[in-house]
């Protein structure tokens, strides 16, 4: 499970560069490059219920997220690889519990039922092939619960691709295909700007997936 194509960085590897950034973090992504991605995806997850009984922000960072889906968990979950960036998130306040783990521990841990909501603003870029976290979202999401992420867009004829910056990018259809198969419709599905590089806007997809029976 989990990406297999050595130029996606290693989770070590990953775990070392946020653990490098955090300090700057907040700054050189809301201020530098203009990113509202945990904003927009939070709105959409947010819209579409008003309460969660347990949300898992998987890829947390320093709780960028956590203001705007505070509101509307009655517990929520930060789960991130780097521990400085979970100690971020701890002085930033809002989570009920924050945890250093990576991506997959996560998934396969949890139980089945026990999250409402999987959200993952731009995270799944280290990742690569995504069958494995529908599949996991599928077992642990209970009907009517549901899986809201951001990735980068790739509109060439491959599924995904890795790009210069070493994050992957994928095809619409591919994330699409991904989710019938595991039994999720689409609520918000759609391209978006997140975030600005050299003044322009990076293409992204911006997804919220409702689980059904």
């Amino acid at each position: 499970m989990g990406a297999t194509n050595p130029s996606i960085p290693h989770r070590r590897e990953v775990a070392s560069l946020f653990d490098d950034y955090a300090p700057l973090f907040d700054h050189h992504l809301v201020e530098t490059l203009g990113y509202v991605g945990h904003e927009m995806l939070a709105d959409a997850a947010c819209n579409v219920q008003k309460r969660y009984s347990c949300a898992v922000d998987l890829g947390c960072g320093t709780g960028l997220a956590a203001p705007a889906l505070r509101g509307a968990c009655e517990r929520l979950v930060g789960v991130d690889l780097s521990v400085e960036m979970i100690l971020e998130a701890s002085q930033r306040g809002g989570y009920d519990e924050l945890w250093v783990a990576d991506l997959w521990y996560t998934l396969t841990t949890l139980e089945t039922g026990e999250s409402d909501l999987l959200f993952a603003a731009d995270v799944f870029g280290y990742v690569g092939p995504l069958d494995g976290v529908f599949d996991e979202a599928q077992r642990i999401l209970p009907t009517g619960g549901r899986l809201a992420f951001t990735v980068e867009a790739h509109l060439g004829p491959e599924p995904f691709v890795v790009q210069a910056s070493r994050r992957v990018a994928y095809r619409a259809d591919y994330i699409a295909g991904l989710a019938r198969q595991a039994g999720f419709i689409a609520e918000t599905f759609g391209e978006a700007t997140l975030r600005r590089e050299a003044g322009d806007g990076v293409p992204a997809l911006l997804s919220v997936w409702l689980r059904q029976e």
